[in-house]
């Protein structure tokens, strides 16, 4: 008998994490799961949220992948970033945010052993790491490895960590500008989805 593959709409920032995703899902999570991704592309938090209010009430899982620059020092966009924490509770209880403060670049940085700047690792300008349709393999093949992101970056950190079906009271402000990405816990999150539909 086949298992129905485990579906999940990522919603996301950029390019970047679109083709770092795709490749993420097929060597930690293989066939069992299928990763829709939209690309928002550089939108504000109300972007996000207008996507999301389209999903109100699906069983589909709905992760957000966003950074959190635009949020520290911008009073209006950390309001509509609480506002998205709270409009994902409204989805359904699989659903997710995971966040990178400073960008999405923070979190690639901490595959490596000694968290060495992407960019310089791989020998390219920010620019053109946003076109590299094979990031995660790039970055494997000079060494990183997702499994170092938890060692270089902590949970403690970690101002929105959604880890069971129970949202967070509220996104942590005393963190926002914390080095962070609950990117660390998605492989963790993803398999206690399986273990628990």
């Amino acid at each position: 008998m086949n298992k129905r593959k485990i579906v999940i709409k990522f919603i996301v920032e950029g390019q970047t994490e679109e083709y770092y995703l795709k490749h993420f899902r097929s060597e930690h999570l293989g066939d069992e799961f299928v990763f829709n991704i939209t690309n928002v592309k550089n939108g504000n938090y109300k972007s996000f949220i207008k996507i999301i209010e389209q999903y109100r009430g699906t069983p589909i899982p709905i992760f957000v992948v966003a950074d959190l620059d635009r949020a520290t020092g911008d009073k209006t966009e950390l309001g509509h970033l609480k506002k998205l924490c709270t409009s994902l509770s409204y989805v359904n209880k699989y659903s997710n945010i995971f966040l990178t403060y400073k960008n999405f670049e923070t979190f690639l940085s901490a595959h490596f052993k000694n968290n060495a700047d992407v960019c310089s690792v791989l020998g390219v300008n920010r620019c053109n790491i946003k076109n590299n349709q094979n990031i995660y393999e790039s970055i494997k093949n000079k060494g990183g490895s997702y499994e170092n992101t938890t060692t270089n970056l902590s949970k403690n950190n970690i101002c929105y960590h959604k880890s069971n079906f129970i949202f967070p009271k509220e996104l942590d402000t005393t963190k926002i500008d914390a080095k962070q990405s609950s990117l660390i816990c998605l492989k963790e999150y993803c398999e206690f989805i399986k273990k628990h539909r």
